[in-house]
């Protein structure tokens, strides 16, 4: 019988088709990993891209946890550590530029505070000269003056008078030396008129705001020159009264100086 159309060459098909199939099953094609086809820890660093991980991949016990660890500067964001992540006290001074440090005090900052200075943190080399006047000193700081700490050179003249001397038995009324004419030659202290009583042989010596009297006043005299005298005192009316006596009992004039108190 006679056979028309084409041969097929099965037999070559078949090989292809096993060959191919072969060369399939040789080849391992990379699966899609599902979480839970990956085994615990099974994902190490060095199969981490850099910044792969980002904080919303972090869980957030995680991020608490964040301090624990050794963080260098370059793994900070900036602006990422703000006030209140910052610990109390965390900040010291030595932690700060010192353009900061000199503005704490500026007007509109405030941060210095008469609580935030500890006690006893303001020495004498921190106040400028002259800064502190007698309006920032209390009274009680006045009077805390240490003993033997005010000496003469540093009282002014006329500064001290009777009044403030504590303890004193007597107190100078007056003072001077009067000429034996009767007139003033010197007026140490509170003579307000001297002269002559011609008539009664006397000095007669008027003391400023004095009612003077022998007899709740002392007066010491003495003559001046090289002759030999002797001096009484007395009083009439408001005023001091002087006699000087030769050897022989004889009133004479005869200059002299004196000084007069009464009890303080």
């Amino acid at each position: 019988m006679e056979k028309t159309g084409v041969a097929v060459p099965i037999f070559v098909v078949c090989v292809v088709i096993v060959g191919a199939i072969g060369a399939f099953a040789g080849y391992k094609m990379a699966p899609t990993a599902a979480t839970a086809e990956l085994a615990d820890g099974s994902v190490t660093t060095p199969k981490l891209a850099d910044g792969a991980v980002t904080p919303a991949k972090l869980a957030s016990e995680a991020l608490t946890r964040m301090p624990v660890l050794p963080l260098a500067s370059e793994n900070l964001a900036n602006g990422a550590v703000t006030t209140s992540k910052l610990a109390d006290n965390a900040v010291t001074l030595a932690k700060l530029a010192s353009d900061v440090v000199s503005r704490l005090g500026a007007p509109g900052y405030g941060l210095v505070t008469t609580d935030n200075i500890a006690d006893g943190a303001v020495t004498s080399a921190k106040i400028a000269d002259g800064t502190i006047t007698d309006a920032d000193i209390t009274t009680a700081g006045i009077s805390r003056i240490a003993d033997d700490a005010v000496t003469s050179v540093k009282i002014a003249e006329n500064a001290v008078t009777w009044d403030m001397i504590a303890g004193k038995p007597i107190e100078v009324i007056a003072a001077g030396i009067i000429n034996s004419d009767g007139t003033i030659r010197e007026n140490f202290f509170n003579i307000e008129s001297a002269t002559w009583d011609a008539v009664n042989s006397r000095y007669v010596i008027s003391i400023i705001g004095v009612n003077y009297s022998p007899w709740t006043h002392i007066t010491v005299a003495t003559a001046m020159g090289t002759s030999a005298r002797i001096i009484t005192t007395g009083g009439i009316g408001n005023d001091l009264t002087v006699y000087v006596f030769d050897t022989a009992g004889t009133k004479v004039q005869n200059a002299f100086h004196f000084v007069a108190y009464r009890k303080a």
